[in-house]
């Protein structure tokens, strides 16, 4: 359990609206290792394995693309922006994705 907390102020009310647990170096140093431990798992599956895998990921942020907005939008206020920058990012992952098989 955490005893320091980060504190997120919106930008668009200036209320904190959210709070983050602050790691400490032992907790980093834990999510380190288990990365490090995944990582031959990782790898094993291969350039089509680790290629679907980042398109099933793709495929999630294309899912989840409408809560994104809003909760960006919300916090931010800027809804035009918001979807110009959601829309690139999404291109931008498109165009990783298609090469992915190539460079993984």
């Amino acid at each position: 359990m955490a005893t320091e907390w980060l504190e997120a102020r919106n930008p668009l009310t200036g209320e904190k609206d959210h709070r983050f647990p602050v790691a400490d170096r032992a907790a980093v140093a834990e999510a380190c290792a288990a990365v490090r431990a995944a990582q031959p798992a990782w790898a094993a599956l291969g350039r089509e394995g680790r290629s679907a895998a980042l398109v099933a990921l793709g495929e999630a942020f294309k899912a989840e693309a409408p809560a994104l907005f809003a909760a960006l939008a919300a916090d931010t206020g800027r809804q035009r922006i918001t979807h110009i920058e959601l829309e690139a990012m999404q291109g931008f992952i498109g165009l990783d994705l298609m090469n992915a098989a190539k460079v993984l």
